[in-house]
């Protein structure tokens, strides 16, 4: 047996690049100096073999030697995420005994507040100490954290023997040393063990992802080409993201490509043989196996919908057993047993559990683990894997036990009851689903909000139902299978939805507009993945079906059975207001030859650009995965064909509608994504006319990939906005399903009224307002103006993990708090970034739906803006960036609609033609809400792209400096920040990564 150590391993100190990440490297010669500060600065407390101490660390540069010193002092390391939440930090440190914990930053704060004993890298570095004894090779060598059955996370432990081991097997089964290898794994997770010391064994280079790029494919695909990526590990659906946008030079550098944590899906292995030369290897293995225990490469011939998980690895034996032990046979299912040198030691302070799943090996005299895996043995020696014999799920790749998840429940105060079980989601995904029985006066969001303050992301149920009681079988235990077979909430009494009209209505708007038509009257609107925006459609859907309603009443409401409810309570509805084909009650929405007003937004447009007019787009693209593109294509065509305003013109003042079909074309090219496709759509982009027409096109492209096809929106921004692709999307989705979508909105009826009003005098009043406020706002840098579309820098950055979580849940409760959080991070930024700045000037972005008015929810440009300046607190602040944010926007007459109904809608009036000559205010910010990325019907999947080229003509003038448009998608935030280039790099990036940082 090799009796070496971790750090035996590890290549001694050159000027080789260690770790790569975000641009920057540090060199072996760097990390050795920077572990052997830690070990310095450990050496001063009471560690040593077998003690473990935590590292917490955000930045891979500070976390890499952290390791390294750790293990250099003697102790053991157990990684956490450091943006997990403190209280489960702090409960396993104290629940394992950790003496320390590794840190730096704000989240050293956070922990040592929690009361964490925490040993901080940004502090004073320590004094030599004398060096701790030298562990051996049954000494500990990490600890790494998995969800426990008991409730508790459990700690599985790892000593040096069978992590040498299980480095030294790679090289055995993978040729060739790592050059450079993409830490994909979030280093708290039991797969980063295995690229962290078989990288730094060999030399090589650990490219880590910034998190912009680790659920970003592009960006992915960019580091496997620019950092000279060799090796990589990663989930099935991640390597096959990349396949899908990865052009074959992309991927020519690499040598080994491994997936593992998840079942590799069928079509994966012929997709990597077409893209990439290297060979395809699938791994299997708990971290009881210190990390793997089976691998086996994937024959693209075998391709399927099951692949092996392979053979046993070197110093691994993997026997396959029924319930009495006896090996199974070729062509039986048993459960996975594991054996050797790689096998953890066991769990930390619970040796009842350890007792129970580290048995003596039924075929020798060592130690085996019994894994709770089920496989099929094949006669080739190859296992298949059949799932797992207890409740235990992988959701992500990570191993879940869903009784730790219902431990937090259970101790959330009006929780009775709680199960916790995996459901097969969209795209074949498991999440979690969590079914609680409630006491009188708690709500499901409550307990889902305590949850999540002590849970980390992937532990947090994706799926939430409040049940009146838990299936139970014969013998009492609750019937998880029955449980994880409930796709909706049950049905609550009262009266059915077929019987009242009102009630049916409600039902089927909220279907079509979250595009899910499994919805009950009783499913929360917030739950169901909408926000403000989602509101406002529901809005405007029902008004146009008479029925009168404000985006405040459907978020008091948030269930379409409580809407009906509150709309019964107020007055009774006119019966021939909804009938029963779910038309609107009103006069269409348009008719060909119609020439309307401009609106205010539209005639501003027309007064900024004199030049840039025809390129100035709102575009949007979808990829088209499913067997019959032409079907897609016709459904398309027909819901464009339901708005004219996307055959409007606008010319002389007015908009005219001419009627006619939004004219389509089809391109045939070698791939979808690829810089040529690119280039003809940004040719398509300067195809539009405002004056001429069209306003809209439809491009249809089609690749070699038959299975594929993908279209391209090329809509002029004045006659198409973000909340009309929404619109768009809804009835694609119910056309796409068989359903006949409610008659669109009326564009014509919004500009009857909104213009209407305006002429009426309807915002005079607010004048003085507009003017004193414009006048403090307007602001500019020294120096700096905005520019030219085509001069501006833009940058986008992404944040995920609890700050998104925490956003996510506040908004949930209080939709109006979005701005007003993300604002309030904005003006921490702008301190930070130039202190002696003392207000910000803002352009607020709205969607200018205005609640319950006639059109609400057409098709058609709406958005409105407004100026707000607001002081500037101290950048560590964070209530008095709120509450400035607060009285700032508490503070504008209604929604801000009257600034530029007054600029442009009342040109006679005295004082309104100041407001259009004031100078911009310095910033433009706007709050897109949630952006679906994905629409699933049927066969028919959709992926929606919002990042087209050439949206708009270089020569465009800009009215902000500086422009920030967010958007929550999926699981991140998405900032995008656009400046003139006369701002330097180093600011603007300080500013964007300051206003992330502040976030909640």
């Amino acid at each position: 047996m090799d009796r070496r150590l971790l750090t035996d391993l590890i290549v001694g100190p050159s000027d080789r690049p260690a770790v790569s990440h975000a641009g920057r490297r540090l060199t072996y010669r760097e990390m050795h100096a920077a572990a052997d500060r830690v070990a310095a600065e450990l050496s001063r407390f009471a560690t040593g073999p077998d003690t473990p101490v935590g590292v917490c660390l955000a930045d891979p540069l500070q976390l890499v030697p952290a390791v390294l010193g750790v293990l250099r002092a003697g102790s053991a390391y157990l990684p956490f995420g450091a943006d997990w939440p403190v209280r489960r930090i702090a409960g396993a440190a104290e629940r394992i005994g950790l003496p320390l914990v590794v840190s730096a930053g704000a989240t050293a704060v956070r922990l040592r507040e929690a009361g964490v004993p925490v040993v901080d890298l940004d502090g004073p570095p320590a004094a030599a100490a004398p060096p701790t004894a030298r562990p051996h090779d049954g000494s500990l060598a990490y600890l790494i954290l998995t969800s426990g059955s008991t409730g508790q996370p459990k700690a599985v432990a790892v000593d040096h023997a069978a992590a040498v081991a299980s480095t030294l097997a790679r090289r055995s089964v993978y040729p060739g040393r790592v050059g450079g290898f993409l830490w994909h794994s979030p280093a708290a997770f039991d797969s980063s063990v295995a690229g962290l010391f078989w990288t730094l064994a060999d030399g090589g280079t650990l490219v880590v992802p910034d998190d912009d790029a680790r659920t970003d494919p592009r960006r992915l695909i960019e580091l496997i080409r620019t950092e000279r990526v060799t090796h990589l590990l990663a989930l099935p659906r991640v390597w096959r993201g990349v396949l899908a946008l990865a052009e074959p030079a992309d991927l020519a550098g690499l040598a080994i490509v491994a997936v593992a944590g998840e079942a590799v899906p069928a079509g994966l292995a012929a997709e990597h043989a077409e893209r990439c030369p290297a060979p395809l290897f699938n791994e299997y293995g708990p971290a009881e196996g210190a990390v793997w225990a089976t691998v086996g490469r994937v024959d693209p011939a075998g391709d399927g919908a099951d692949i092996p998980i392979g053979a046993a690895r070197p110093g691994m034996t993997v026997t396959v057993r029924h319930d009495d032990l006896r090996p199974c046979a070729p062509g039986e299912t048993g459960e996975i047993w594991l054996s050797g040198p790689g096998l953890a030691r066991g769990y930390v302070a619970a040796p009842g559990l350890t007792a129970d799943r580290f048995l003596p090996d039924p075929g020798g005299d060592r130690r085996a683990y019994r894994t709770g895996d089920l496989a099929e043995l094949r006669p080739d020696g190859a296992l298949l894997f059949r799932g797992r014999r207890d409740d235990q799920v992988k959701v992500s790749g990570i191993r879940v036990e869903p009784a730790e998840v219902e431990r937090v429940l259970l101790a959330v105060a009006g929780v009775v009851e709680a199960a916790v079980v995996g459901q097969t989601a969209a795209q074949g995904r498991t999440v979690l689903a969590a079914f609680v029985v409630l006491a009188d006066g708690q709500t499901g969001a409550a307990v889902r909000e305590a949850a999540a303050a002590q849970l980390p992301a992937a532990l947090v149920p994706a799926l939430f139902s409040v049940v009146p009681s838990l299936p139970r079988n014969s013998n009492g235990k609750v019937n998880r299978r029955a449980l994880a077979g409930t796709r909706e909430e049950p049905e609550v009494t009262g009266q059915p939805d077929d019987i009242d009209p009102v009630r049916q209505r409600i039902l089927q708007v909220w279907r079509e507009v979250l595009r899910d038509p499994t919805l009950t009257a009783e499913t929360d609107l917030f739950a169901a993945g909408g926000d403000s925006i989602t509101a406002v459609m529901i809005c405007g859907q029902l008004g146009e079906a008479g029925l009168t309603v404000t985006p405040l009443d459907v978020y008091e409401a948030r269930t379409p059975a409580t809407l009906a409810t509150l709309l019964a309570d107020r007055a009774p509805t006119a019966p021939a207001a909804v009938d029963s084909a779910g038309g609107p009650a009103g006069d269409g929405v348009g008719r060909t030859g119609d020439r309307l007003p401009l609106t205010p937004i539209q005639q501003w447009f027309v007064d900024v650009q004199p030049v840039a007019r025809d390129h100035w787009n709102l575009s949007v693209g979808a990829t088209v995965s499913g067997t019959d593109h032409a079907a897609v294509r016709r459904a398309l065509t027909e819901v464009l064909d339901r708005h004219p305003m996307l055959t409007a013109r606008i010319d002389e003042g007015e908009l005219h509608l001419d009627g006619g079909s939004v004219p389509v074309s089809l391109e045939f090219v070698a791939d979808l994504h690829d810089e040529q496709t690119d280039e003809l759509i940004a040719e398509w982009q300067r195809s539009l006319s405002l004056t001429s027409g069209p306003v809209t096109r439809l491009v249809w492209f089609e690749a070699d990939d038959p299975a594929r096809a993908r279209f391209v929106l090329v809509c002029h921004h004045a006659v198409f906005d973000a909340v009309s692709l929404r619109v768009l999307l809804a009835e694609l989705a119910a056309v796409l399903a068989g359903r006949v979508p409610a008659a669109p909105a009326s564009w014509p009826a919004w500009v009857a009224h909104h213009v209407g009003e305006t002429a009426a005098g309807a915002y005079d009043r607010e004048l003085p307002y507009w003017l004193a406020t414009a006048r403090v706002a307007g602001a500019s840098l020294d120096g700096v103006r905005p520019g030219s579309e085509g001069d501006a820098r833009r940058v986008t950055h992404r944040v995920d993990g609890s700050p998104v979580e925490a956003f996510t849940q506040a908004i949930g409760r209080h939709p109006d708090l979005a701005d007003r959080l993300l604002l309030a991070a904005v003006l921490r930024a702008f301190r930070e970034t130039f202190p002696a700045m003392e207000t910000l000037g803002i352009d607020v972005e709205r969607h200018g739906r205005s609640e319950g008015t006639p059109g609400s929810g057409a098709v058609g440009w709406f958005t409105s803006f407004h100026p707000v300046a607001v002081p500037l607190p101290a950048a560590d602040d964070a209530a008095g960036a709120l509450a400035a944010v607060r009285q700032a926007l508490d503070g504008v007459p209604g929604t801000g609609l009257g600034f530029l109904a007054l600029a442009y809608g009342r040109p006679a009036l005295p004082g309104t033609a100041e407001l259009r000559k004031l100078p911009a205010p310095l910033l433009r910010f706007n709050y897109l809400g949630r952006l679906e990325q994905r629409l699933s019907v049927g066969a028919t999947v959709l992926d929606v792209d919002l990042d087209l080229p050439d949206q708009r003509d270089p020569a465009a003038s800009r009215r902000n400096v500086f422009e920030l448009d967010c958007v929550l998608v999926e699981d991140e935030l998405v900032f995008r920040w656009a400046a003139p280039r006369e701002v330097p790099p180093a600011t603007l990036r300080r500013l964007v990564e300051a206003a992330a940082h502040h976030l909640i």
